[in-house]
């Protein structure tokens, strides 16, 4: 299975990385950098010369709109870093919101 991929470079030389790399490098990263992560998935594809990343995050109680911008600084750095482009257009979905103790639903 060779999975979906996005190509990179140019006519003369391209290397095709698989969404699914992308996706769980920036998942991982977006966990390990933001204490207020509790899980994310991501979704990357590509729309022309941009990316298009939907991002679904599990935060602990937290100012989501800061949460949003935090995540924009993580996936940029991390796509930049692998890929040479930025998140794009970039959704974040909040799927769930902990509060409580700890964090507790």
């Amino acid at each position: 299975d060779d999975g979906v991929g996005i190509e990179l470079g140019s006519d003369e030389s391209s290397v095709l990385v698989k969404a699914e790399a992308l996706e769980r490098l920036l998942a991982r990263c977006l966990a390990d950098d933001l204490a207020e992560v509790h899980s994310a998935r991501v979704r990357v594809t590509r729309r022309g010369e941009r990316l298009v990343t939907r991002t679904s995050l599990t935060l602990t109680a937290t100012d989501v709109r800061r949460s949003h911008a935090r995540a924009r600084i993580v996936i940029d750095r991390e796509l930049r870093a692998a890929t040479g482009l930025d998140a794009g257009d970039l959704t974040v979905e909040v799927d769930g919101l902990l509060v409580g103790r700890g964090g507790a639903p």
